[in-house]
């Protein structure tokens, strides 16, 4: 047979050249996989959850929860009530009887309910201060000597009250008398009392009586009171027991139980008790 080439078999591949090539990608990671080192997963440590906590700590944290709240409370309870209290008015320089002396005295009850420390009173009070009182500190900063208050209080009383306020303020208690209802009589004696110095409290419970109207007088005195307290209260009481008595003749006559009566001095009422 003839050496002949057929062109169509020629260059033709075998079947190991069919074989799919390796990719040295695939040989390294399979190489990693057989080598690998194995993870191990360790358990977390167990949070501790409040119940168990000891019983005393957790006591402790309450206490310091409830210390903390009762502090906010009590600064925002306190914070409340000085917004509440009533700041003292502006003076002027007023020099009736009483003006000066019961001014001085709600400029005091303000400053220690605020919780103002006591160097800085003067500091505050003379910012009330308008007028002739002032033009008065104006002249006592000159002199430059007063720096406390027991001393302010005092120069301050000595230049505002009358030169005669212990006279007067007797001379006032001796004329006071009831005109209108015991409650006003009352209001109007503690007032002129509380400006004497140094009364007594016979006196005082003398002065109460002497004032009172003449039926309703009768009906203390013959209680024998011993303080001006319990003679205030007696007194009350014969006031609306007069006034009871009153309406009950009103009715009697068909007359207005709304009408006001004065009490009449010739009606005589039983003794109390």
């Amino acid at each position: 047979m003839p050496d002949k080439v057929y062109p169509q078999y020629t260059n033709k591949p075998g079947f190991q050249e069919f074989r799919p090539r390796e990719d040295p990608l695939i040989e390294l990671e399979q190489e990693e996989a057989t080598t690998r080192t194995e993870l191990t997963f360790e358990p977390l440590p167990r949070m501790e959850t409040p119940q168990e906590n000891s019983p005393s700590e957790l006591t402790a944290v309450l206490q310091a929860l409830n210390q903390l709240l009762s502090n906010q409370g009590h600064r925002q309870g306190s914070s409340d009530f000085r917004a509440h209290i009533r700041k003292p008015d502006t003076y002027h320089g007023d020099r009736s009887l009483d003006a000066a002396l019961g001014w001085i005295r709600s400029v005091e009850r303000y400053i220690k309910v605020a919780g103002v420390k006591e160097n800085r009173w003067i500091d505050y009070t003379v910012t009330l201060f308008r007028d002739d009182a002032d033009v008065w500190w104006r002249h006592q900063e000159e002199q430059g000597d007063i720096d406390q208050w027991a001393v302010f209080k005092r120069r301050f009383l000595g230049h505002f009250n009358p030169p005669n306020a212990p006279q007067l303020a007797r001379d006032r208690l001796a004329a006071l008398e009831q005109t209108g209802t015991v409650a006003d009589y009352i209001n109007k004696f503690q007032t002129a009392c509380s400006a004497v110095t140094g009364i007594t409290d016979t006196e005082a419970l003398d002065r109460f009586q002497r004032g009172l109207h003449p039926t309703i007088r009768m009906q203390v005195m013959t209680r024998f009171p011993v303080f001006v307290d319990e003679a205030m209260r007696l007194a009350l009481a014969v006031e609306a027991a007069q006034q009871q008595c009153q309406s009950i003749l009103g009715n009697t006559n068909g007359q207005n139980t709304h009408t006001h009566i004065q009490p009449q001095a010739g009606i005589h009422l039983f003794v109390l008790g």
